[in-house]
């Protein structure tokens, strides 16, 4: 694991790989149906932070577990 992201109710998304403006980030959630990819997240989310943050507010309903890069 490369960081760990804790969420607003104390849990964890365990963050893999490297981030880059040209990575595809895979989303695992707890329910296997919501699992999402993004593509093309731009230079300014250059740290895992900032990718925790920028997906979390595009899927606010998904139980977030795992992010990684690709």
């Amino acid at each position: 694991m490369d960081y760990q992201y804790k969420k607003s109710n104390g849990e964890f998304i365990h963050c893999y790989g490297e981030v880059s403006e040209d990575a595809n980030y895979f989303v695992s959630c707890y329910d296997e149906y919501q699992d999402a990819e993004f593509y093309g997240i731009d230079e300014k989310h250059n740290t895992w932070k900032r990718v925790c943050d920028h997906i979390i507010a595009q899927m606010p309903f998904c139980d977030i577990q795992q992010i990684e890069a690709g």
